[in-house]
């Protein structure tokens, strides 16, 4: 091992308050080889232990040393001259220094290990939920704030938090944190002359800590110091009865008696080396704090308000009427978050938002672009408008007709978005077969829920999404055909699976050319679900003109006619199945 590692200089200069995440309480050892005693030995450890003060403590937290905050110890209450101390105080310098422990170590009992628990006003001032080791905040798209770290064993070693969200809470209750960090990294070497430094031993102070490192010769297996003996004192007594059925001695006891002996090590010599550096810093609280004390900060999204690529921020967004355009690739992105909803008002209007609380009505224009009220997005959060303000772009093929209507005229459109009818369309084949031939088209599944869900236009915006649309309705419908329940119908077609009997149980009503007709949309989707699943093939142009695709338009506009031909498709054939009066000849 270098010289260098031992003194670690990059830890040094590390800061833990400009990082993501800042350990509240960590004791751990991260890297750990050879056995001790021999030379390839090697134990990093690495112990962090926090707690926060007022912020006019500042000078005299900053004086505490590690052992007056390092995490080996755990905590509980203290009644001492009729005065009880909360579990969560800091115990050190008596009453001058009031401070409070934001990760709470409970000891463990017989085979239960100690328990680390982050402090609940924090969690509940953060409207934090505990989801495993993990603590998620809903209202921000279920970020993750906080995360216990445990060893291969089970066993806590590290509770860290989002830095943001620790200094917004700092803010709001006027406190900094006061950090001690000790760092340890320990080898055994067979040769220790690249260690320069003087007599074996060196210490280093710089501006947040200090550094010590040392040489020390060893025997190899048992790494007592090199040259060194142990005294072993062997003491008895001789005066108790010890086959009495019980046994007593008066103390102090008489008749004992002892012999003493060294013992002298052995073992080659070998090298143990040596590095220890302690850190302290002072967490700053945040100069706002917007989550926690409801603070207001200044705007950070901007959006494109006008065709010169005016942008304005939620300060403005409010002060007149206006609309902003999106690219539709937004939609997908608000979905991909826990809570995220999209609902449909009519063929080109809707809802979506990253949660039901902040939702916005849209619109989709002539050219496939998002319009929302400019009102509606500056009210968000403005972590929310972030995500949003990343599919800005300049106005272009002017405002939604159907969100204009609704806005505007107060006249909403009357039309029909198709994936409103996804799931009403295969339960409508279904009851048709059912109420005429006892019989179910589609089988029931567990997924049918969320693959109902994800059949939405957006989709198509994605890379091959039009593809992967496809697959989606392909297995509603193709994929999930009960052919056995239909073969007890199609007597004379028992060969027939899949869309082909389908198309047979149509043909019982229509002749077979419109059967044909009627079932060309779902042949063309399932050509295109074979294309997402292997290579594309060279020219797809006729499953897209039987799905009544044009691949000209954009490539939201694709999607939904992907999904209204394949709802039309289907209630066209409940409709003729349901309209069967009689078992008809075939034509």
């Amino acid at each position: 091992m270098e010289q260098k590692w031992f003194e670690m200089p990059e830890l040094r200069a590390r800061q833990l308050g400009t990082g993501t995440w800042i350990p509240l309480r960590a004791s751990k050892v991260v890297r750990t080889e050879g056995r001790y005693g021999y030379a390839g030995y090697l134990e990093v450890y690495e112990g962090v232990g926090t707690v926060a003060f007022p912020v006019g403590c500042e000078q005299a937290a900053k004086a505490l040393e590690w052992s007056e905050i390092e995490p080996s110890n755990s905590h509980s209450h203290w009644v001492h001259d009729g005065r009880y101390d909360q579990a969560d105080a800091f115990a050190g310098r008596g009453e001058t220094l009031p401070g409070l422990h934001l990760v709470l170590c409970q000891s463990g009992y017989g085979g239960i290990p100690p328990t680390w628990h982050l402090h609940q006003d924090f969690v509940l001032a953060l409207s934090l939920h505990r989801e495993g080791d993990v603590w998620v905040r809903p209202a921000e798209g279920y970020v993750e704030v906080a995360q216990l770290l445990r060893n291969a064993e089970g066993h806590p070693i590290e509770l860290r938090v989002r830095t943001e969200h620790l200094r917004d809470y700092l803010a709001a209750r006027g406190m900094g944190l006061q950090t001690a960090s000790f760092f340890d990294r320990d080898a055994i070497l067979s040769d220790a002359a690249h260690i320069d430094w003087p007599d074996g031993n060196r210490e280093d102070t710089f501006l947040t800590g200090s550094w010590e490192g040392r040489v020390m010769p060893i025997h190899e297996g048992n790494g007592e110091p090199f040259g060194s003996s142990t005294s072993v004192f062997h003491v008895w007594n001789e005066d108790v009865d010890g086959e009495a059925d019980v046994p007593k001695f008066d103390l102090p006891a008489s008749g004992g008696k002892s012999r003493s002996w060294s013992v002298e090590a052995t073992g080659d010599k070998l090298y143990r080396v040596i590095g220890e550096l302690w850190r302290n810093e002072w967490i700053r609280p945040a100069d706002f704090s917007p989550r926690v004390r409801g603070d207001s900060v200044p705007p950070t999204a901007f959006f494109i308000t006008d065709g010169s690529g005016k942008t304005e921020s939620r300060q403005t967004l409010g002060s007149q009427g206006q609309w902003l355009w999106f690219k539709p690739e937004v939609v997908n992105t608000l979905l991909h978050y826990r809570d995220g909803q999209l609902r449909w008002y009519s063929r080109e209007t809707g809802s979506v938002g990253i949660d039901d609380a902040s939702t916005v009505h849209f619109g989709l224009n002539d050219v496939g672009l998002l319009n929302v009220y400019a009102k509606d997005i500056g009210r968000l959060d403005d972590w929310q408008q972030k995500v949003w303000a990343a599919y800005n772009v300049t106005p272009d093929g002017g405002v939604s007709t159907e969100l204009w209507k609704a806005q505007m005229d107060a006249a909403p459109a009357d039309s029909l978005a198709p994936e409103a009818f996804v799931r009403a369309a295969l339960d409508a084949v279904n009851d048709a077969a059912q109420n005429r031939y006892g019989t179910k088209v589609f089988r029931a599944h567990a997924e049918i829920k969320a693959i109902v869900t994800r059949c939405h236009r957006f989709r198509a915006t994605e890379t091959n999404g039009i593809l992967s649309l496809a697959k989606d309705l392909a297995r509603l419908s193709a994929d999930s055909i009960d052919t056995q329940g239909l073969q007890s119908v199609l007597q004379n077609d028992k060969g027939l699976k899949s869309l082909k009997a389908v198309q047979a149980l149509v043909a019982l009503s229509v002749r077979e050319e419109h059967a044909r007709t009627v079932m060309a949309p779902l042949f063309g989707i399932y050509d295109l679900r074979l294309a997402d699943a292997h290579l594309p093939a060279s020219d797809l142009s006729s499953a897209f003109s039987r799905a009544s695709v044009n691949t000209g338009s954009p490539a939201v506009v694709q999607g939904f006619e992907l999904l209204n031909a394949f709802v039309g498709a289907m209630y066209g054939i409940s409709y003729l199945v349901a309209g069967v009066t009689g078992k008809p000849e075939r034509t």
